[in-house]
């Protein structure tokens, strides 16, 4: 197998923790296995780089589309799996927790406008914080 000089280091980290993910592939053919090579260099690149935040929909997308046509072909990728599909419940926690925050603050300005009570908003923050709300 054949692959660019520059994805070697992360093969070499990936072979030495999981050993080989091709040895169980239905690959024969040494320019299809470099090809996967890559392609799974290239998913694990787009994961080291991007936050968990800004990982964009189409790089999504190709990760989940590499990593079903590896699946396929006997890859070992289980592990990759098990870190994407992490991240993509990682994403939804995120997004969950900036919506409620938003909402939170809204509260909080409702409660600060409306509130004849001084302090209301302090008192809100303290029972949040104390774990009564």
């Amino acid at each position: 197998m054949w692959v660019h000089a520059e994805a070697i280091p992360l093969l070499s980290r990936v072979y030495d923790r999981y050993g080989d993910m091709f040895s169980e592939s239905t690959l024969r053919s040494c320019s299809f296995l470099t090809v996967a090579a890559e392609s799974l260099v290239k998913c694990l690149a787009l994961l080291e780089r991007c936050s968990v935040r800004v990982l964009r929909a189409e790089d999504k997308a190709l990760i989940k589309a590499t990593l079903d046509d590896l699946e396929s072909i006997n890859v070992n990728v289980g592990w990759l799996r098990n870190h994407y599909d992490g991240v993509i419940t990682m994403m939804g926690d995120f997004a969950t927790i900036e919506r409620l925050e938003k909402q939170l603050e809204e509260v909080k300005a409702r409660i600060g406008r409306s509130s004849t009570f001084p302090g209301a908003v302090a008192a809100l923050d303290d029972a949040i914080i104390t774990g009564l709300l």
